[in-house]
Formats: structure tokens, C-alpha cells, sequence
């Protein structure tokens, strides 16, 4: 009997707790209630859709367009409208955009040294014994811009069959502006943002 004596003591337990009236479970005055909206009785259709390609998206066209100006005066150079970082960037995108090969490069001091076939009799040469002419490419700051300029690179830099042929100043000047006119044509026109 004394399990049903305490089932009974529980039970009246529960009801006596259960029997008052705690209005803070009860009463829902205190609630916030959502806002009330005006229902206007002439309701434009909206179409809508889920398509993204009906969205007009901004028309990228290849190259820096007028970022980009070849400057074609002695020495001849390439301004670009970027820091130095970022036109070291650029540069090397279009060296790789124009399949030209990087051969050394110097971050610290912007310089790219790349192989290039020119189209002079240096080129000839070069294309007879099947070898590449190193150039230096130097970015420098211009005002808040960059500069770039090609020259040949010294002899230490050469392949051996051409560290001993001299050629004259105005041949390597020619093949290096026949360089920045090809780097150029693509940071202008081709130069595509990396995938």
C-alpha cells in the first residue's frame, strides 16, 4: 500500500501545481506582434526570373585598352597606369600570354629576363644556330605609373655562341623595340585575366 499512497501524493502534487494560473505562460499580450501592411488593391505583375544570363553583365573586353601607351621615344618604353607591383603582375601575365620565356627574374629589383628570336640579322643568326637572344626587362615607377624597357642583356647572360658576336647598339635597340611593340600589341589588345 505504500506505493499507491505515494502515486497518490504525486498526483495530487502535480495538480495542486498545475491547478494556478501563472499568466506568463498563458497570457500572449506581451508578445511582439508582426507589422501590419498595407495591401494596395492594385498590384502590378512583377516578372521575376531565375535566369542569370538575362542579368546584363559588364562587357569585358580583352587588354588594358588606354591603360597601356607605347612611348616611342629614344629609348622606347611602355607606360602602364599601374604600381609597379601590379605591373609586374601584368607583365608577366602577357610575357606568358605571349608564349615569350621567362628566363631569370628579379622581384626585388622588377626585372624579367626572357628569350626572344628577333628579326634583325642578330635574329637570323640566332634562329640559324637555333639559340634565343636574353632581354632585360626593367619596370620602373613614373609618376605614380610604370615604365617599361627592354635592352639586351649583358653577355654573361647570353647563350655561349652568341657571348662572343658583337653586335652594334642600334641592331640591339631595333630587336629590343621589336620586343616592347610584340608585349604591346598584347597588354593592348590580348592580354586575357588569369583562369
Amino acid at each position: 500500500m505504500p506505493i499507491k499512497l505515494l502515486l497518490s501524493l504525486i498526483t495530487l502534487t502535480l495538480i495542486a501545481c498545475s491547478a494556478g494560473k501563472d499568466s506568463r505562460y498563458r497570457d500572449t499580450e506581451a508578445l511582439e506582434r508582426p507589422p501590419v501592411l498595407a495591401i494596395s488593391k492594385h498590384i502590378e505583375a512583377v516578372e521575376c526570373c531565375d535566369d542569370v544570363a538575362a542579368v546584363p553583365k559588364e562587357k569585358r573586353t580583352p587588354g588594358l585598352g588606354d591603360q597601356v601607351e607605347l612611348v616611342a621615344t629614344k629609348p622606347m618604353h611602355i607606360k602602364i597606369k599601374q604600381s609597379p607591383e601590379n605591373a609586374w603582375n601584368t607583365l608577366g601575365l602577357a610575357l606568358k600570354q605571349s608564349e615569350i620565356k621567362i628566363t631569370d627574374q628579379e622581384r626585388d629589383q622588377n626585372r624579367y629576363y626572357v628569350a626572344y628570336r628577333p628579326a634583325s640579322f642578330l635574329g637570323g643568326l640566332v634562329n640559324h644556330l637555333n639559340k634565343d637572344v636574353i632581354y632585360l626587362l626593367n619596370i620602373t615607377p613614373d609618376n605614380g605609373q610604370s615604365r617599361i624597357s627592354a635592352e639586351l642583356a649583358n653577355v654573361n647572360e647570353q647563350n655561349t655562341a652568341l657571348a662572343h658576336f658583337d653586335s652594334d647598339d642600334e641592331e640591339a635597340r631595333s630587336d629590343a623595340e621589336d620586343l616592347l611593340h610584340r608585349l604591346y600589341e598584347t597588354l593592348h589588345d590580348d592580354l586575357k585575366e588569369p583562369q
